[in-house]
């Protein structure tokens, strides 16, 4: 009799790597990603059916002396009859002679007895159906035996692709894609077979060990910094201090392939009073372009940092990315185009110091800053840790999410729906866990990873030697606007030029070298820092200026007036390079000689003590009467009284002229909301960030020796809006 053996199909996939396999699993073996979802998809599919035989067997079993039972005295229960279609016994020849024996009258669904007194062909169905039983379940004994035994051994055939995802002569992943000891990102930039590449550089987030009792099923977490990450500490099983590791481990990383100026970081944390930064806080110190001025630990700081990065967001989509591009990278590509930087937002301690606001901006970055290349790195705090919960998937060592019980001690603005979106990466059963999208089901397991610390010793040398990179390449990290400013106001265009020829003199001078023209100059880097490109005429006019005012001499035998000849720096000259830039108004002051050209008059007019609230502002023609005068809403008097003084300096910070009309905009913007019945205060958030966005790129130049220039300036007035609340 044909009979159907349960469980002993062929396993639903092909590790063998012989090309019978499917295009896509061939595909998947090709990437760690891939392969990351391939395997695990299979081993969930693989144990779901090992899960199902276990199950059946025991249901086979628990039921075999019932069955018996009821066959041996000659009885079909309606439980016994589905035991035996469940062991796929063919019941064709018994319903054969049940029925028959039924028309005859020998037989009905009630008589019983021993064989003797049940009609010979009824009787030879029931024996003959209780030994079709006992086969059955035992080869469902047997078959669930072979089935768990191919499952150790199922998926050793991807062990040399695997193999091929660790570094090597034999690897498929470029050696740049591992983590790095030393800062590669400028040879890499240099390197022309690199240097075209539409995605940024791989960076390596941390292991996955997709078959956590595989050692070669480690597998590397890769990706082009567009993932966030949110890691989920819950003290026993993930540590703050081993998330906050981690954290710093991904950024250094990224760090370590970035070209020079080509990766900005903001960096927020009040749990800790920004000690999360560890060696990034050096970055604060000496060069505040690259983490945006400090590590932010308050929460009008914080507030103000977001907006920052959700401006320069909306800038890269509006001025870059427009309908054109589908990411930054690909922007990026596009052949004499000034790159624009990838960004990271690292949050420590979320959401300490974080108000609903910001909250809710830290999630509208989350949503869609990864086409502008940002992308957000979070470290909750571990009372956070309930919001999501966990349970043991049905293979070993996985686990799938849900829903927790809540925060403890939140705020009382949290809610899910500021909750930050990225990769979770959360504590269970006593270790990290990340997520794996398996294929070709597209569920979403977790599995065991390991995360990555990166020693102290080569965190900072990676980020000295980007910051080294980035001080060379000053002005290469502009974006398109300001560049295409500087190329076109003639202002911005000679003061770059200046800048870079005393600069380039400087670097002449520190190296011992004595340059008998500027020819080499023509062809140097700092020519190329700038951005622009410069005719003879426009350098030889401004060495001739340069010369003029004092900042070198020329000439190895007899003066040369026209600074063309043997240029040298003098004292001067090395004081404006040694403070690190220079505007319009520092070469005005230091020449002594005003900047000339249009005075625009941004400043408001003040009625009486400026304490008393009373402010006209963006009046070409203000009448002193109490008529023309707004009243500023009770408590925002701070607010403007800051904004009214920084648009009175506005002429003094050395903008050009677009930046100077965007300040004013933003400055007349809060100036009116303030004044009105109910202001808007996102309005007015909005451009408050606006304009600090503004002064920030000429406060932040400012070092010793500068004096009390634009920089300055500048400096104190930021200082001044920062300090306003409201």
């Amino acid at each position: 009799m044909p009979r159907t053996q349960a469980g002993d199909a062929d396993l639903p996939f092909d590790a063998s790597g012989d090309g019978s396999s499917p295009r896509w699993v061939n595909e998947a073996r090709e990437n760690p990603h891939g392969l990351a979802a391939l395997i695990a998809g299979q081993n969930l599919e693989l144990h779901r059916r090992i899960a199902e035989a276990h199950d059946r067997l025991t249901y086979l079993n628990g039921v075999d002396a019932a069955v018996r039972a009821d066959l041996s005295r000659g009885t079909l229960g309606s439980s016994s009859a589905a035991a035996l279609r469940a062991a796929q016994v063919p019941l064709t020849v018994l319903n054969t002679a049940i029925q028959q024996g039924i028309r005859e009258g020998t037989w009905s669904l009630g008589r019983s007895g021993s064989s003797g007194t049940r009609p010979p062909e009824i009787d030879r169905a029931f024996n003959e159906t209780a030994a079709d039983w006992q086969r059955a379940l035992g080869v469902a004994n047997s078959s669930f035996e072979e089935l768990a035994r191919q499952a150790r051994t199922a998926l050793d055939g991807y062990e040399p692709y695997a193999d091929r995802m660790r570094p090597g002569e034999d690897s498929c992943l470029a050696p740049f894609a591992f983590p790095q000891d030393t800062y590669i990102g400028d040879r890499l930039a240099a390197d022309p077979a690199h240097s075209s590449r539409e995605r940024a550089f791989p960076r390596s987030l941390m292991r996955r060990k997709v078959l956590p009792h595989r050692p070669w099923a480690d597998l590397p977490w890769l990706d082009l910094c567009d993932t966030n990450l949110v890691f989920m500490p819950d003290g026993p099983s993930l540590s703050y201090a081993e998330a906050m590791a981690a954290a710093q481990g991904v950024v250094t990383d990224q760090m370590s392939k970035s070209a020079p100026n080509r990766l900005k970081i903001t960096w927020i944390d009040a749990l800790h009073s920004g000690r999360s930064a560890g060696a990034f806080l050096h970055l604060a110190e000496s060069n505040s372009l690259i983490i945006d001025g400090q590590v932010w630990t308050d929460p009008g700081g914080i507030e103000s940092a977001l907006l920052r990065v959700a401006d320069r967001m909306a800038v890269i989509e509006r001025t870059c990315l427009k309908n054109e591009f589908t990411h930054l990278d690909a922007y990026n590509a596009q052949p004499g185009v000034a790159p624009e930087a990838h960004q990271v937002v690292v949050v420590a301690g979320y959401p300490a110091g974080f108000r609903e606001t910001s909250a809710q901006l830290l999630r509208q970055i989350a949503q869609n800053g990864v086409r502008a290349g940002i992308c957000l790195i979070v470290v909750m705090d571990t009372s956070m840790a309930p919001i999501l919960g966990t349970t043991d998937a049905i293979a070993p060592s996985y686990a799938q999410l849900t829903d927790g019980p809540g925060p403890v001690n939140a705020p009382d603005w949290w809610s899910p729906a500021v909750l930050p979106l990225g990769e979770f990466v959360l504590g269970h059963s006593g270790r990290p866990y990340a997520r794996v999208i398996t294929a070709p089901q597209g569920e979403a397991v977790w599995v065991p990873c390991e995360l990555r610390s990166t020693p102290e010793a080569v965190q900072t040398a990676i980020i000295s030697g980007y910051a080294r990179a980035s001080r060379r390449l000053a002005e290469s990290g502009l974006s398109p606007r300001e560049l295409d400013i500087k190329r076109i106001d003639p202002t911005a265009r000679t003061v770059s030029l200046r800048s870079a020829m005393i600069g380039w003199l400087h670097e002449q001078d520190a190296a011992n070298r004595f340059p008998p023209g500027w020819d080499d100059f023509v062809r140097s880097d700092a020519m190329q820092r700038t951005g622009i490109t410069y005719t003879f005429a426009e350098i030889a006019k401004q060495a001739a200026y340069l010369c003029e005012q004092g900042y070198l001499v020329a000439g190895s035998d007899s003066p040369d007036t026209t600074g063309l000849s043997f240029p040298r720096l003098t004292s001067k000259g090395g004081d404006m390079a040694m403070s690190g830039s220079a505007s319009a108004d520092d070469f005005a002051a230091n020449s002594g000689r005003s900047g000339g050209g249009t005075t625009n008059n941004y400043a408001p007019v003040f009625h009486g003590d400026v304490n008393d609230t009373q402010i006209a502002w963006n009046n070409h023609h203000v009448t002193q009467t109490q008529e023309t005068v707004e009243q500023v809403t009770p408590g925002f008097e701070e607010l403007a009284q800051a904004v009214a003084r920084t648009l009175a300096r506005l002429p003094r910070f050395g903008l050009s002229a677009e930046d100077a009309e965007d300040a004013s905009t933003s400055a007349d913007t809060i100036l009116v909301e303030v004044a009105s019945p109910s202001p808007d205060r996102g309005r007015i958030r909005r451009s408050l960030a606006a304009l600090r966005g503004i002064l920030l790129p000429v406060a932040a130049q400012a070092g010793p020796g500068a004096g009390g220039g634009s920089h300055d300036l500048a400096k104190a007035a930021l200082d001044d809006l920062r300090r306003v609340d409201y």
